[in-house]
């Protein structure tokens, strides 16, 4: 994944984060990994499935994947 890649992905991440302690927070504004992204990154991307968001579901998977280590490469 690239540096824009990634940058992309944190911008997408301020619209969908929990609040200021929810790890997708961390990752927006850090670029963190931390425990708890791929569960509320996958939440989110079922939510964007759900209301017709393809692209954003799909960029939000991407982020959940991160925390397994598929996305790094």
């Amino acid at each position: 994944m690239t540096g824009e890649e990634l940058l992309e992905l944190r911008l997408l991440a301020t619209e969908w984060h929990g609040g200021q302690f929810s790890p997708l927070y961390a990752f927006q504004s850090t670029g963190s990994v931390v425990p708890g992204l791929f569960g509320e990154a996958w939440r989110c991307a079922l939510y964007a499935d759900a209301n017709g968001m393809p692209k954003e579901a799909e960029a939000l998977r991407r982020i959940a994947k991160l925390d397994t280590g598929e996305e790094q490469q």
